[in-house]
């Protein structure tokens, strides 16, 4: 069994795979998506969360995401953005992964103070 500390660590640094996967498949959505959920399950094993709380945090990432980019005048844009939400598919996903991380490392603090 980890500790606190230790699954924080391992929790940064499987954040950064993601951010390190997003830079090296950005062209090709689908494999990177397929990464990003092997990804998410590797990290539910260290923050264990409710099938729904990957649901809210995947749709509603990427929900507002969405309308911030139609919307926005000056707001960003996707390459390769998937239909309908006008965002690459592979988003999902990492909202998912920076809401586990976000409240992993909350749980972490909240235990150290």
């Amino acid at each position: 069994m980890l500790l606190e500390k230790e699954k924080l660590v391992l929790s940064i640094a499987l954040s950064t795979v993601s951010i390190l996967l997003v830079i090296v498949f950005s062209d090709q959505p689908w494999i990177l998506f397929l990464l990003l959920i092997g990804l998410v399950a590797l990290i539910h094993y260290i923050y264990p969360r409710p099938l729904l709380f990957y649901l809210i945090c995947a749709l509603g990432g990427a929900s507002a995401e969405s309308v911030a980019i139609y919307f926005g005048k000056a707001a960003w844009h996707y390459v390769l953005p998937t239909p309908p939400l006008n965002i690459p598919i592979w988003i999902l996903p990492i909202w998912v992964n920076a809401a586990i991380f976000m409240t992993g490392t909350a749980s972490v603090l909240r235990n150290s103070f």
